[in-house]
């Protein structure tokens, strides 16, 4: 009997009131206006292309996550659009997870709240980044402590029983006082999850402007790590462990199952909407850039990719390994059922240097990072990269 295969989707909202100093995603600010029809038409036919695509019919859904931007600037019309989309063209998993992400402000209203808890939300992820004020202003968010709290308990109300919170560590005037004392308060919370995002300023982001004008600096990498593995060991010592290796959970049954199952599985995902990344079929592949470009692609019933690479066998297992790390648990067996090898046999002396400078413990079934290895994850996976991608996603200022 054919059982078919779970994919997991993404939904890109590049909608948001206003954009953040630090943000390099694809969206657009469009402060009290509604966000245009026309992409939610163009979002509900593409989901359509894919169900009614033979490699995708008849196959389930593990995951769908609605990211931005800020998808939560959606009306609540718009929202149930997409959702009716999805869930009406696709079958979900036993075990089903559903994310949204969610902007501190009145702009995620009780009523878009209950909306998505009534199409089976079970998870939203809050962008708060920081508890201090000033430092928000200083990096151009639009929201302050108070709405962050109001929001907070919006949220609660509507009975909304797994949250996420975003934080950010190494933000412009943010001293270690401030951050911690962020993390200490939002442990006191007790989110379900949270994550803790290193800031980092892209060439193609506001901050990055005042950078060059000598408006602001960042702090070092030294500073950045000291201060990192004070939060690690504040949320480890309290009821919180490791999710990820930037994440943190109160119990494994509040794991991020869309990451998890990406990340850890190698399972595939589909993106919708413009510039989304999608991992299909053998191919990485991007849709459009640009509004037009994507709307065009639509309009002819065509896929609107705009780039794609067909993954060789060798960059597969890279991958599996790079995202096992980084999710705190890479399994040696899982990899050799897999591949037919041990991931010891091919990576060995790199994953035995990590182990020896204490970023990783290998033992006969599993590798797993250390506090060290997890704060540093970024910087370590970059050892097991092709040499032609070894100075790729580098196009941010390095810090000194």
């Amino acid at each position: 009997m054919w059982n078919p295969i779970p994919i997991n989707l993404y939904v890109h909202i590049p909608y948001c009131v206003k954009k953040c100093g630090f943000c390099y995603y694809k969206s657009f600010p469009i402060a009290n206006s509604q966000v245009p029809d026309e992409y939610i038409d163009a979002l509900c036919q593409e989901i359509d292309l894919y169900a009614n695509h033979p490699s995708v019919m008849g196959r389930p859904i593990r995951s769908v996550y609605f990211g931005g931007g800020t998808p939560t600037v959606l009306t609540v019309s718009q929202l149930t659009r997409l959702m009716t989309a999805i869930f009406s063209r696709f079958k979900k998993t036993e075990q089903f997870e559903f994310c949204c992400e969610a902007r501190p402000g009145e702009i995620t209203t009780s009523e878009k709240l209950i909306a998505l808890k009534e199409h089976g939300l079970t998870r939203l992820s809050i962008g708060c980044q920081s508890l201090d004020d000033e430092v928000l202003l200083l990096n151009k968010r639009n929201h302050d402590a108070k709405e962050f709290y109001r929001t907070y308990e919006r949220v609660r109300k509507v009975g909304i029983e797994n949250v996420n919170v975003d934080l950010m560590s190494g933000m412009v005037g943010q001293s270690k006082d401030s951050f911690l004392r962020t993390v200490n308060e939002m442990i006191a919370l007790e989110p379900e999850n949270i994550a803790i995002y290193k800031m980092e300023l892209f060439l193609n982001n506001e901050l990055y402007i005042d950078y060059r004008k000598g408006l602001i600096s960042l702090i070092s990498n030294e500073e950045e790590y000291e201060i990192a593995k004070e939060a690690y060991t504040a949320l480890l010592s309290s009821k919180y462990q490791m999710a990820e290796h930037y994440s943190f959970m109160l119990d494994p049954k509040y794991r991020h199952l869309q990451r998890f199952h990406i990340w850890s599985k190698g399972e595939e995902f589909i993106g919708f909407g413009i510039s989304a990344h999608s991992y299909f079929n053998g191919f990485m592949y991007q849709n459009h850039l640009e509004l037009d470009q994507y709307y065009q692609k639509i309009k002819n019933h065509t896929f609107p990719v705009y780039r794609a690479h067909q993954m060789k066998v060798q960059e597969i297992m890279i991958r599996r390994l790079i995202f096992g790390l980084k999710s705190m648990y890479f399994s040696r067996l899982e990899f050799e059922r897999d591949f037919g090898f041990d991931v010891i046999d091919i990576f060995g002396n790199k994953l035995k240097e990590l182990a020896c400078n204490g970023y990783l413990t290998i033992s006969e079934d599993s590798i797993i990072p250390t506090i060290e290895g997890a704060i540093l994850a970024d910087d370590i996976i970059r050892e097991f990269y092709l040499p032609k991608n070894s100075k790729m996603m580098l196009g941010h200022v390095r810090r000194d």
